[in-house]
């Protein structure tokens, strides 16, 4: 888990530095932080063989945005030029960016909670917050 957050962290420094580099050169730059979606990446994924794919499913009661919805918001936020936007279902996007920019509140929150945490993310019970 710390890897992963610590990879989203270096990203999301990188594209902080490349938006103030090219702020004179009149080039907009876009942080795009989707959550979950539904799509059939893991079935054709691979694997570290050579040619194996991991044939992965996705469930249809999984918590995950449309790959259209998930489209539409890039499209919208490319549009407007927003320096950065994050876009899941309830509650994936605060889970992580507590787990991005307070990454020392998120662990003791994981040590607290344990896999419970993840179980908040999938829960049925929460409906699907549209911003848009």
């Amino acid at each position: 888990m710390c890897t992963i957050h610590w990879a989203a962290s270096q990203s999301v420094g990188y594209f902080k530095s490349l938006q103030n580099e090219k702020m004179n050169e009149n080039i907009n730059v876009t942080l795009l932080c989707p959550g979950p979606v539904f799509t059939n990446f893991l079935a054709e994924s691979f694997t570290g063989k050579e040619g194996e794919k991991y044939s992965g499913t996705i469930q249809t009661t999984d918590r995950r945005m449309t790959a259209e919805r998930c489209g539409y918001l890039n499209a919208v936020a490319l549009a407007n030029k927003t320096k950065e936007s994050w876009m899941a279902v309830f509650p994936v996007i605060p889970m992580t960016y507590i787990a991005v920019y307070f990454p020392v509140v998120y662990n003791i929150a994981l040590k607290i909670l344990g896999p419970r945490i993840f179980k908040i993310r999938d829960s049925k019970h929460f409906k699907e917050v549209n911003i848009v």
